[in-house]
């Protein structure tokens, strides 16, 4: 989960059901939307922990403008955006809502 930060509530190993059954029970939590903490985090947990030679995709939900992280939140989702690309990671953006900005998607 991202919001002002990211944390990690799931790992990816595990039981399928289980895992979707986790997802749509998540309780979103209020802060700013930091679309790049969260894919820096999925970077990281695919890359720990994902099957070596599998295929790695991240699917990212946001409700929101990406309007946080360091030294300015476009360049931040950027880097993390390369970094994620330079691990051989798809990622796929899905925006929910009435504050998304297509284009960032």
């Amino acid at each position: 989960m991202f919001s002002t930060g990211a944390r990690r509530i799931l790992n990816i190993i595990g039981n399928p059901s289980a895992i979707l059954s986790f997802i749509f029970n998540i309780k979103p939590r209020g802060g700013s939307t930091c679309i790049g903490c969260g894919i820096d985090d999925g970077t990281a947990n695919l890359v720990a922990n994902g099957r070596l030679h599998s295929s790695k995709v991240m699917i990212v939900v946001t409700d929101g403008l990406n309007i946080q992280g360091m030294p300015t939140p476009d360049s931040h989702l950027l880097g993390a955006l390369d970094f994620a690309a330079h691990q051989g990671i798809t990622i796929l953006a899905i925006g929910v809502g009435n504050n998304v900005d297509g284009d960032q998607l």
